[in-house]
């Protein structure tokens, strides 16, 4: 598309404007929409995905609000950025949610209610000894909307024992603002960057009626049930069934004071 608009022009002009004095105008300003042209045909080449070029990608990717995993190459986030309509369309399932986090390099991730119905109208907390740190979300008035991300070994995230040292720090009850936030009771000591994309991620596709109450990280070979198979007739997620422990990462809703 080089010079068409230049050669075109210059066909165009009346004999008194192709004075040798007066054709470096036309050339330049002809010259000057050959390029808007081509920069405008690449710039549509560029918006589709099969065709964009590398550094297009996270703009594609921040149009749809598709992150590119820290796990995944150019190439594999072109592939995601394809699947966008149908990424989209599974918001708010729990199938969803589990294979984003599992996009991050975590091989075992599940999805499990706060709150479990032992008979009918009647619920218990899915994890007994397990409170919430808000206590008016204890009595369980929309019990079925609370639930937590399990994340299982392996992973290196670890419990913040107190008394220990977590980046050279003596942790010791008050102390706040690790990794840039106040640190709770049982917190979790790891990468705050793949963390806040975790957060990020149940906040982007969870159904809007629900919330997360925590991230709960096993701890040593830990398992649940066969495999995290979640539903299993009376099967019951409790402190007996992991053998290594588990850390929570409480997450507050922006409502939330």
């Amino acid at each position: 598309m080089a010079n068409e608009y230049k050669i075109y022009t210059e066909q165009l002009l009346p004999p008194w404007c192709l004075d040798p004095s007066k054709l470096p105008y036309f050339d330049i300003s002809g010259s000057m929409k050959d390029s808007i042209i081509s920069a405008s045909a690449d710039a549509i080449q560029d918006s589709f995905i099969e065709t964009a070029p590398v550094d297009a990608l996270s703009h594609i990717g921040n149009n749809d609000y598709i992150e590119k995993p820290e796990t995944f190459n150019d190439e594999q986030y072109r592939a995601k950025l394809k699947r966008v309509w149908s990424i989209w369309e599974a918001s708010g399932t729990p199938a969803l949610m589990i294979s984003e986090v599992k996009e991050l390099g975590f091989q075992n991730v599940a999805i499990i209610p706060q709150y479990l119905e032992v008979s009918p109208g009647v619920f218990e907390p899915s994890i007994p000894g397990l409170f919430d740190v808000k206590p008016y979300f204890q009595p369980p008035d929309k019990p079925w909307s609370n639930w937590y991300l399990i994340i299982g070994q392996p992973h290196p995230f670890k419990r913040i024992l107190w008394g220990g040292e977590v980046e050279g720090r003596l942790l010791m009850w008050g102390m706040s603002h690790l990794n840039g936030r106040p640190v709770l009771w049982g917190d979790i000591d790891g990468d705050a960057t793949v963390l806040a994309r975790i957060i990020r991620i149940i906040r982007q596709y969870k159904p809007a009626w629900t919330s997360c109450r925590g991230i709960l990280f096993l701890l040593g070979d830990s398992l649940v049930w066969d495999g995290f198979n979640w539903g299993a007739m009376g099967a019951k997620y409790g402190l007996n069934n992991i053998t290594g422990g588990m850390a929570l990462f409480n997450i507050q809703e922006d409502w939330e004071a």
